[in-house]
């Protein structure tokens, strides 16, 4: 298992709390590290 640090922006940090939390964004340049999450990875996310 790995954990991934999910970093916001003040705008999405303030949403998040509000949402579902079932799907999180990537940057293009971010797609390699985001096709290594595997099921069971831990998301490190604000409470």
């Amino acid at each position: 298992m790995a954990h991934y640090l999910d970093l916001f922006s003040p705008a999405t940090y303030e949403a998040f709390p509000r949402s579902v939390r079932t799907v999180s964004g990537f940057r293009i340049r971010q797609q390699k590290t985001a096709n290594r999450i595997k099921v069971g990875d831990k998301p490190i996310r604000p409470p």
